[in-house]
């Protein structure tokens, strides 16, 4: 994961933006600790990795998309139809309008109480 981020290192804003995560969070990343789930998968989709590549980061953190997971399900589909997407936002955003629409978890967030959204908290 070092190595992806270094590629990134001039243009970590546009990161953050498209991936929804914090400066912080990339620094916990970039510290070898271990994201959650939501913040690590929005980071890789943000970075344009194919499914495949997504898998095997996810795999190596000890997570996976799984296709019996309602929030899971969601991002496998947008990756499957990325192309189709709207080029005008970035991937996360759209996969989180439909992921706050059936009150799942959302990429790069976490959730706490009713509706009160902690931005990239680790």
């Amino acid at each position: 994961m070092q190595k992806v981020l270094e590629q990134y290192s001039g243009r970590q804003n546009q990161l953050f933006a498209a991936s929804n995560i914090t400066e912080r969070m990339l620094y916990y990343i970039k510290a070898n600790r271990n994201p959650s789930k939501e913040s690590l998968t929005a980071l890789v989709i943000s970075l344009g990795m194919e499914t495949e590549e997504i898998q095997q980061i996810l795999k190596t953190a000890g997570y996976v998309l799984s296709k019996s997971l309602p929030m899971d399900m969601v991002v496998l589909y947008f990756l499957e139809h990325r192309s189709e997407m709207d080029r005008e936002m970035s991937l996360v955003w759209q996969i989180n309008e439909v992921l706050e629409e059936l009150e799942l978890p959302l990429l790069g967030t976490r959730l706490y109480g009713k509706g009160e959204i902690i931005w990239g908290k680790p």
